[in-house]
Formats: C-alpha cells, structure tokens, sequence
C-alpha cells in the first residue's frame, strides 16, 4: 500500500461503524493522551490543547493527530527471583500474569472491528493473575494507543470495558486520572511517541514507575496494574502482562 496507514483506517472505520463511534470520541482520546502527556517527561510529542480536527486528513477517518510518531528509545527490564528481588530492591513490582496471542492477519478472516488478539493475550494474563473482573480489580492500565480508536477497541478488548461502551464511559471521565480505571496516565504512544520494537516495554516501565511512586501520576490506588502492546500494521499480535505491588 502507498499509505501504510490505510489498513488501520479500514479497521477504524469498521469499529466506528459497529459501535456508534464519532469523531469526538477521538478527539477525546487525543485530548486526554497530550494532557496526560504533560507530566510525563517522556512524552516529547506531547501538545495540550492541539485540535485533533486541525490536522489534515491522512487515511479518512483518521487524521494525523490520530496517529503516534516513532520516537528513538531504550528500555531496560531487570527481572528476578523474589529472594533476589527482595534482597536488591524495597519496592519489587511482581509480573503476576503475561500472555501474548496471534490471530489471522489473512484480510479476508480478520474481524476488523474487533483486536481478538489483544482479548486472548489478555485473558491469558488475567488467568495467570488470578483475575476474574478485570474492571473491578485494576487498578489502572497502559495500553496501545498507537492509534487513537485503537486505545478504545483495546479497552474493550482487555475486558475494562463491555464491546462498544468505551466511548460512552471515556465521556463519563472512567479513564482520565481521577477516574475510575485510570488509561495511559502516560499519555501513551500518542504523547510518548512509537519505540520501535519496545513499546511494550516503554508501556510497563512507566507503569511500574507509577506503582513505585516514582513518576507523578494523578491516581488514587496502583497496586495492580495491566499493561498491554499490539505489533501494529499489518500485524494481528499482542502481548499483556498483569503486574502487582
């Protein structure tokens, strides 16, 4: 394709379509990822108060705004058993549950309006951790918004919310800071920006800085937390993990 993003347009469309999602549910998004953007020293892309509608038109419906830059990155994970934890470090994050799943990219078996493989990998996670109502049990999440619709279709498909209902409770403010189930207090890729091949890991890094209380972050509890990374275009993989303090 001559526009790589054309692919992540259809599949935008077609989730728009099902579910009733207009263009001010993404504004919304781009409006809380550059705010939230604001406290996170990560975040180079971050722009408050940019007019997603003032940018032009790259793949309808989807606008430049709609979509995360790359960025240049490094991140660096140390895991550990839990005596080596405990002996080195005061406050352990443990990684209780981590899945990944693929599913069919072939255009014609794929559900364009639905990440199965963000619910499988999901849900593996969930079972690992002992989780049986993601929504009531955690505590916030960080998860793929390379994409402006794709941090709503994620929601639904990390089980934080039911199908199609997103929108309806990031109107309510369920997902902003003070809300009830906190997304992306990042401000994720699209405040963050795209490290290739670590986003999952820049997506966990800055959640468990925000269970260390090392990043400011405008969250009442962050005990638990899901965090969770797609493969991007054309790719249908994801991987999340579940992590506890």
């Amino acid at each position: 394709l001559e526009n790589v993003h054309a692919l992540a347009a259809l599949e935008a469309r077609a989730y728009m379509s099902k579910f009733g999602v207009a263009e001010e549910h993404l504004e919304a998004v781009v409006e809380k990822a550059h705010k939230a953007g604001v406290k996170n020293p990560r975040a180079v892309y971050a722009s408050p108060g940019k007019s997603r509608s003032a940018t032009p038109v790259v793949a309808e419906p989807l606008r430049e705004a709609d979509i995360a830059r790359f960025v240049d990155a490094a991140v660096v994970v140390v895991l550990a058993s839990e005596r080596v934890a405990k002996r080195y470090n005061d406050t352990p994050v443990w990684v209780d549950g981590v899945w990944w799943s693929t599913e069919f990219s072939s255009l014609e078996f794929h559900d364009w309006a639905f990440p199965l493989h963000a619910r499988e990998a999901a849900d593996g996670a969930y079972t690992q951790a002992k989780i049986a109502d993601p929504y009531k049990e955690v505590d916030f999440a960080e998860v793929d918004n390379r994409y402006s619709f794709k941090e709503l279709q994620h929601i639904e498909a990390l089980r934080l919310a039911p199908r199609g209902t997103a929108k309806d409770l990031l109107a309510d403010g369920a997902f902003c800071p003070s809300g009830r189930l906190p997304v992306n207090l990042s401000g994720g890729a699209l405040a963050e920006g795209v490290p290739f091949e670590v986003h999952g890991l820049a997506r966990l890094s800055y959640a468990v800085g925000v269970m260390r209380g090392e990043v400011k972050a405008e969250v009442d509890k962050a005990e638990t937390a899901v965090v969770h990374s797609w493969r991007g275009i054309p790719t249908t993989t994801s991987v999340a993990a579940v992590l506890r303090i």
